[in-house]
């Protein structure tokens, strides 16, 4: 005689989820009842009807930090006019217009102003040497340095001639604007070599050199630009 299949005993370390249907052995379904009162719903008409399940946990979403807003952008310093720069690099300048020289934080050290290019210039020191290259140019210059400059490890604010470059009027850069311009000045004229924290300079640099018209550009060594005036 065939006797009848055993029914698969259930496992009692099966976990259940609140409101997942679990099977007995007399074939009643049964439900967590979400309600209160703790009553389970055993399939009984007279009990209403099967409760709604709950699931087991409420999808949270994803937590999203809020993206910093950005600082906003300092405004330039209306002072210096517009910041446009040529294919050299250089900041473009006209004669009488503010330049100003910062530090790697942006603090002003030192204010300057070409206030004049004279090409052609007749030398003052008697003892004035011809030109080397064919006419000398004398570069007037009015300078003031900021108290802030005494925090620097070089703190003063040094431009001479070898500071200088000239291009002629088709870009090219001459090779030598120095030649015999260190005699040509009185000693009264000369821009002060060095000019210290919270000062006030005004004087010439000379320049020798074989144009007469093109430009000028100041740029301090190891600098990656500088300016730049036209004559």
């Amino acid at each position: 005689m065939r006797r009848p299949a055993r029914r698969a005993a259930r496992s009692s370390s099966r976990s259940h989820h609140q409101g997942e249907p679990n099977e007995d052995p007399t074939g009643d379904r049964r439900r967590c009842d979400s309600t209160s009162s703790g009553r389970l719903w055993r399939g009984d008409p007279a009990a209403g009807p099967a409760p709604t399940p709950v699931p087991a946990e409420t999808a949270k979403e994803p937590l999203v930090t809020p993206e910093p807003e950005p600082e906003p952008t300092p405004e330039e310093d209306d002072r210096y006019g517009e910041k446009v720069l040529n294919d050299r690099g250089n900041l473009v300048k006209a004669i009488g217009q503010l330049a100003g020289l910062t530090n790697a934080d942006g603090v002003v050290l030192a204010d300057f102003t070409i206030t004049a290019i004279e090409p052609n210039f007749v030398c003052t020191n008697e003892y004035a040497q011809p030109s080397e290259h064919g006419q000398f140019i004398a570069v007037s210059l009015d300078v003031t340095t900021s108290a802030e400059l005494a925090q620097e490890d070089w703190p003063t604010f040094t431009l001479s001639e070898y500071d200088f470059k000239v291009f002629s009027p088709d870009g090219t850069r001459e090779n030598d604007s120095t030649g015999a311009a260190y005699s040509c000045l009185a000693d009264a004229e000369q821009l002060p070599m060095d000019i210290g924290p919270g000062e006030h300079a005004v004087g010439k640099i000379v320049l020798d050199s074989a144009h007469p018209t093109g430009s000028l550009a100041i740029v301090f060594a190891g600098a990656p630009g500088g300016w730049e005036w036209g004559y």
